[in-house]
């Protein structure tokens, strides 16, 4: 389980110059052997893609999270944690 720390815009040209918009999230797991603290992952998730996973994320921001992956490695869902 992740915490969501916050999230910043992140828009930017692709390959194909289409425009690309979203943001970065920036979420924390509490580091377990070794240390002490959180360990910070920084995720990017378009716009398009929050909206078809009905993530408003401005109301995660210190929520507890799951976060799944697709084959391709990127954020498929994000799931509250109450």
């Amino acid at each position: 389980m992740s915490i969501v720390l916050g999230y910043r815009r992140a828009d930017f040209s692709g390959r194909d110059k289409q425009m690309v918009k979203g943001c970065n999230v920036y979420i924390g797991d509490e580091i377990v052997h070794d240390g002490t603290g959180l360990a910070v992952e920084r995720l990017y998730i378009s716009d398009n893609r929050a909206s078809s996973m009905g993530v408003d994320l401005e109301s995660l921001v210190g929520k507890n999270v799951t976060v799944l992956y697709d084959r391709r490695g990127r954020v498929a869902s994000i799931n509250y944690n109450d």
